[in-house]
């Protein structure tokens, strides 16, 4: 399956082109002290791969643009071809909920959880800044 947006091609989820995507993640905003960040996965089922990478894909560029989305990323895990994890970066609560609440992300989960051999994970966490790094 070729991915123009993302830079490559990929095959039932296994042996994707190393390219980069092309996109860019808002700025981190190095005064912000607090976010929200969610971790999460779905294994796909292997007929599902093609098609599921790629309505996951399109749900990351979706809601990148949303307002408060500082970055939304997915990708296929190098261990196991299967496994789509995601990283989102939101700039509060409330914008996470808004994000929930448009009806394309509902009908992902709904779209993404019927491609899958199980169910999908999600962790939502509040971060806080660690001020001081060496870095």
């Amino acid at each position: 399956m070729d991915f123009p947006s993302m830079g490559g091609s990929m095959s039932a989820c296994h042996g994707p082109e190393r390219r980069s995507s092309g996109h860019r993640s808002r700025p981190i905003n190095r005064r912000r002290s607090h976010m929200i960040i969610i971790t999460g996965c779905v294994r796909l089922r292997p007929e599902n791969c093609d098609e599921g990478a790629r309505i996951c894909h399109e749900h990351s560029v979706r809601s990148r643009k949303e307002e408060g989305c500082i970055s939304h990323d997915c990708s296929v895990d190098i261990e196991d071809g299967n496994l789509v994890r995601f990283i989102e970066r939101w700039a509060d609560m409330a914008a996470l909920q808004q994000h929930f609440a448009v009806p394309e992300s509902g009908a992902f989960v709904q779209q993404v959880a019927a491609m899958a051999s199980a169910p999908p994970e999600i962790a939502i966490y509040s971060a806080e800044a660690v001020e001081g790094a060496p870095f």
